[in-house]
């Protein structure tokens, strides 16, 4: 009786471990140095931020989003930090509905617990349009101020709101440990 105990305990905890692993975030890094100005830059993977398509706008794309959002981290050597988004929007009015980022355009992440964190870009951004897919793709750099860092590190997310040249939309994060998770995956390599 023993042995048979002992053999199925062994496969519940192993069963459990295979499951913890698979709810587990991959943590991928790349390292870039920059030789004219030697600093090194990690960046982590590209993966998913959000998506938002409005109850209007659902006949016309069926299956497809709006916006796909995808992010990811950028660490400078110094300390500097720069949330990376890409936002593929895939309407053919993207112009007009949503314009440029303007320079000095507002990211404000807000927290669950009501309290927010502001960063801006430091450049204009104008969509480029991907013949391959007909998507308009806006790739933008928002740089966190040192005093941010923390907040980003540490707290779960409830939305962003994004200040684009025509107005601004507020989109809804269902990944609450999004950045949370990505500043964990850039500080294991530092």
């Amino acid at each position: 009786m023993k042995p048979i105990c002992f053999y199925l305990l062994f496969v519940v905890q192993f069963i459990f471990l295979l499951e913890v692993e698979a709810q587990i975030k991959p943590c991928l890094v790349r390292e870039v140095r920059s030789e004219s100005v030697q600093k090194r830059r990690l960046d982590t993977a590209v993966q998913p931020f959000f998506y938002y398509t409005t109850p209007e706008m659902r006949p016309y794309l069926a299956q497809k989003e709006a916006i796909n959002c995808y992010g990811f981290l950028s660490y400078i050597s110094g300390g500097y930090y720069i949330i990376n988004l890409i936002f593929v929007v895939d309407l053919a009015n993207t112009q007009q509905l949503y314009g440029v980022i303007p320079k000095q355009s507002e990211l404000l992440v807000l927290y669950l617990d009501g309290k927010y964190s502001k960063l801006k870009t430091a450049n204009e951004v104008v969509a480029k349009f991907d013949e391959a897919t007909k998507t308009f793709v806006y790739e933008v750099k928002y740089i966190v101020p040192g005093s941010q860092v923390k907040n980003l590190k540490t707290k779960a997310i409830d939305k962003v709101r994004i200040t684009w040249s025509t107005g601004y939309e507020s989109y809804e994060i269902f990944d609450v440990n999004y950045l949370i998770d990505l500043f964990d995956c850039i500080q294991s390599y530092l």
